[in-house]
């Protein structure tokens, strides 16, 4: 067992250690991930079953996940703190020589050496399978803000030929948004949560994470196609709640997009037309009210689509943030300069905000 991941020589038998592999390609981006337990790389080969797994290909990076009882080395943690709006403390670290960070899963017990070569996942992963994926993509997110890419707070689709992206604040309905248009014809799934943008002299290119949509019970409930992800019983149970219960209520289900919608009804990246920006509430008394805004002109719209890179972020020099810092406004500005953006107000109305994108912007855009 590895109880002190800063002795060399216990990470070097943790290594020699993991004989079971699987890559995976994420666009331009492939990663190899090995690990002593074979039924987490079953269980990560099946997460990702929608997304390459190549055989053969040279990967950009390998990834190290040591399934073991969970570890906290006795050192010297500071509290990475959380972001606006949220409670509790999630996540610890300690910054160590050579461009590398232990990070501290506090409610798991999981424990990460970020690094740019050989990044190393201990801890109970088959328990944590979400950590293991998050772990995974955030190597992603390092490489597609390598490339330039700016960082929104935003699940995003095609409809068509068209890109839109949505964004609000967490528990805002971004992720209920984009599966209620990906019932449009021709709808495309990007990305959930992070989305990363670059605009150059042909548009403006979204490029998503591999994290399946991560949705509440009411999104769930509310929605024909998905309720069957919920056990019959637990669609019996979460029916009885109160409406403002079950908005609040945090059960967290993934939905494998191309099991419930088709297959080839997901992609990495697609130029982006739209953004819609939800600042709207369940508790709003006021009508559901849409209207195109400019960003120049109206900045204080920006903290909804703003995010941190986070703790696991490494430039490609190494460097680590040393607490949460947005990208500059004027970086959102530039690359979003080239979007429609629409503001949504008033009382949350899902299935008008679907039918206007599908009347107007499609049709008129």
């Amino acid at each position: 067992m590895l109880n002190d991941p800063l002795n060399t020589q216990q990470l070097e038998t943790a290594i020699a250690d993991c004989q079971h592999h699987f890559m995976l390609q994420l666009d331009d981006f492939v990663v190899r991930v090995g690990s002593n337990a074979p039924a987490l790389i079953a269980a990560l080969r099946d997460y990702y079953r929608s997304y390459p797994q190549p055989e053969q290909a040279t990967p950009n990076l390998q990834l190290w996940m040591v399934d073991q009882p969970a570890i906290k080395p006795d050192l010297d943690w500071q509290d990475w703190p959380r972001e606006t709006g949220k409670s509790g403390l999630k996540e610890a670290i300690v910054d160590l020589p050579a461009g590398q960070r232990l990070v501290y899963k506090v409610k798991t017990g999981m424990l990460m050496l970020q690094r740019l070569q050989d990044p190393m996942l201990i801890g109970p992963a088959q328990e944590n399978l979400a950590q293991a994926v998050n772990f995974i993509n955030n190597q992603h997110i390092n490489h597609l803000q390598h490339k330039g890419g700016l960082i929104c707070h935003a699940a995003a689709l095609t409809v068509g030929q068209r890109g839109v992206a949505v964004a609000a604040s967490s528990g805002g309905g971004k992720s209920t948004l984009m599966l209620r248009l990906m019932e449009l014809p021709e709808a495309r799934f990007i990305t959930n949560d992070r989305l990363f943008v670059t605009r150059s002299d042909s548009g403006t290119q979204g490029e998503g994470v591999a994290k399946l949509p991560r949705v509440n019970p009411g999104t769930l409930l509310n929605n024909e196609r998905l309720r069957p992800v919920l056990s019959e019983e637990n669609q019996a149970r979460f029916a009885a709640l109160p409406k403002d219960e079950l908005w609040q209520l945090e059960f967290k289900s993934d939905v494998p997009v191309e099991d419930y919608y088709g297959a080839d009804s997901l992609c990495m990246s697609a130029p982006l037309h739209d953004l819609i920006l939800l600042n709207w509430s369940h508790q709003s008394d006021q009508p559901c009210q849409i209207r195109q805004v400019d960003l120049a002109q109206e900045p204080q719209l920006l903290p909804g689509i703003m995010k941190s890179p986070g703790a696991f972020y490494q430039d490609a020099q190494g460097a680590f943030l040393d607490r949460p810092a947005l990208p500059p406004e004027a970086d959102y500005l530039q690359s979003l300069g080239g979007l429609n953006i629409y503001e949504v107000t008033g009382r949350a109305d899902f299935d008008q905000v679907a039918d206007w994108y599908s009347r107007e912007v499609m049709k008129n855009g």
